[in-house]
């Protein structure tokens, strides 16, 4: 059992306490002799156990903090010296805190490379996780198989 299926087993419970305290309050108002001191001391108890339990639900958001995800951009242009354009080379980090950017696997890497390749124009856009098959495949010689 995960600890959050445990907190939610006792959120589930004390729900039912109250139910119950709530329909012997209604019962109550009718039934002699019973003071709203024993429903007040009856709804205390189940604020300290909700208490109880957010302390639990803080603990356990500490503990399963989410990882940010970064996706690593290379940005190359060999330039046109002719053209006066000189030869550059950037990279570019995105940082997703929630550590999911959405979309089916790999829309997200293929929108940020195409949007970087508008902005960088004339230069090629790699993946930081693809970057040395790029280079191998920009840079390959007669000799490499």
């Amino acid at each position: 059992m995960t600890k959050a299926s445990r907190i939610i087993e006792k959120l589930e419970r004390l729900k039912s306490k109250a139910q119950e305290v709530w329909k012997e309050a209604k019962r109550g108002q009718t039934v002699p002799g019973i003071s709203r001191f024993y429903y007040e001391g009856r709804m205390a108890g189940i604020k300290e156990a909700l208490d109880m339990i957010l302390d639990d639900l803080h603990k356990l958001g500490e503990e399963e903090e989410v990882e940010k995800k970064t996706y690593k951009f290379y940005i190359e242009n060999p330039g046109e010296e002719a053209a006066g354009i000189h030869s550059y080379s950037e990279r570019v980090e995105v940082s997703v805190d929630s550590g999911d950017p959405g979309g089916y696997p790999g829309e997200f890497q293929d929108y940020m490379k195409n949007s970087l390749a508008e902005w960088y124009d004339g230069a090629t856009v790699v993946l930081y996780d693809d970057w040395d098959e790029f280079r191998k495949a920009m840079y390959k010689t007669e000799g490499d198989e």
